[in-house]
């Protein structure tokens, strides 16, 4: 179970075993089972790594339409760490590690829900640092969530195109 879990989220051990697949062919069942596990394991980082990078593209976009100050600016607040300069509204960083977290929720949901609690605590130390306010990381729960469900319904249209690469690579001996 451990190795199952370890596989689906560390891409490149995938290809590992995929290779290792390639270079014997004693045992059909193990080799069938080790290739839907490298599989499996390509997919799950593929969907949080796509639901990471859209969650920022929605949080640029809606940056782009409405600016709120932070609340370091408006409120006495001594800042533990830089001062940024975007909008507080909503959060870029809190809305990328939801996204990793739901979509880690969409491939394995133990796993997923401890993300998605470690993603809760970060958001908090962002309001308790007074970097955001908690409305701020609801928001960006909230644009992360519908993200990861629609990275998993594109996956389907989208994997075709990385095996292809995948397999380039390893044809030209880049990786």
């Amino acid at each position: 179970m451990l190795i199952r879990i370890s596989f689906r989220l560390w891409s490149p051990y995938a290809e590992a075993i995929l290779q290792e697949v390639d270079d014997r062919n004693a045992n059909r069942k193990m080799d069938v089972r080790l290739v839907e596990v490298a599989l499996s394991c390509v997919n799950g980082v593929f969907v949080a790594l796509t639901a990471m990078a859209l969650c920022s593209l929605g949080v640029f976009i809606v940056n782009a339409m409405y600016f709120r100050a932070r609340p370091f600016e408006s409120l006495d607040a001594t800042l533990l760490f830089y001062r940024p300069t975007d909008s507080s509204f909503p959060s870029n960083a809190a809305a990328a590690v939801f996204g990793i977290a739901f979509a880690v929720w969409g491939v394995n949901r133990r796993i997923g829900s401890m993300f998605i609690a470690a993603a809760a605590v970060y958001g908090f130390s962002r309001v308790y640092a007074g970097v955001h306010y908690p409305l701020d990381i609801v928001a960006s729960a909230l644009i992360a969530a519908p993200v990861a469900w629609l990275t998993f319904r594109l996956r389907d249209l989208l994997m075709p195109i990385v095996r292809l690469v995948m397999k380039a690579v390893r044809i030209l001996c880049l990786a």
